[in-house]
């Protein structure tokens, strides 16, 4: 299947894998996991050695990247954090972002 522009010149879903694993600087391991169809998250999953309170969420974080595209990533994160009060220990929203942005651009097609 040729890829053009993220979708396949056949028309048919192009369904990507990625994933990556990142060190913060003086803080603590993230690790994504994603797929993608046609360049939207279908799933994401953040784990690591970090701490976020309350604790379910990084579930959260993950239920609503779903169905969002890069650009979109970094407000979304950003939102979600600060109208649920969430507080990340060993990590930030950058973090996050960052980590995703090393699974996409290590996705296998």
């Amino acid at each position: 299947m040729e890829i053009v522009n993220g979708t396949s010149k056949d028309n048919s879903p192009v369904i990507s894998k990625g994933s990556s694993i990142h060190k913060v600087p003086e803080g603590k391991m993230i690790k994504i996991s994603l797929t993608m169809t046609d360049d939207i998250i279908e799933d994401v999953r953040i784990t690591g050695d970090f701490f976020a309170h309350p604790e379910d969420s990084i579930e959260q974080i993950e239920k609503n990247l779903k169905g969002s595209r890069y650009p979109d990533i970094p407000k979304k994160i950003y939102d979600l954090i600060t109208s649920q009060k969430i507080q990340l220990v060993g990590m930030d929203k950058d973090d996050i972002t960052h980590a995703i942005k090393l699974a996409i651009e290590n996705m296998k097609r």
